[in-house]
């Protein structure tokens, strides 16, 4: 840790939660308002300059990262497909080998 870090309270997520949960739900008016509060912290400076510039810019990356901070990304899913016919041998503890793999394929001749 940095030394000038040493004693500052650390940045919790719940906070950024609180923060960003505030500013989502204020007009524009009340965000630039609460801007210009010379009693608003860095963190809420920080998210309501975000806010603000996603929404004058139509910037979904900035909106995209304050959810991915707070919420969480959305999970992806992917498609997996197997050649027919394929069998999959259950990994049992202690066990040596794990096989994965198609059936035995008949050799075609010619």
């Amino acid at each position: 840790m940095a030394p000038e870090l040493k004693g500052v309270p650390r940045l919790k997520k719940e906070e950024v939660e609180a923060v960003l949960a505030r500013f989502a739900h204020m007009s524009r008016a009340e965000i630039r308002a609460k801007m210009e509060d010379p009693k608003t912290t860095m963190l809420e400076m920080m998210v309501g300059s975000v806010v603000l510039k996603a929404y004058k810019h139509g910037d979904q990356n900035r909106l995209n990262f304050l959810l991915d901070r707070t919420i969480g990304r959305v999970k992806e899913k992917i498609e997996v497909t197997l050649p027919e016919p394929t069998y999959i041998e259950r990994f049992e503890p202690n066990q040596p080998v794990i096989e994965l793999g198609a059936t035995e394929v008949e050799e075609i001749e010619e």
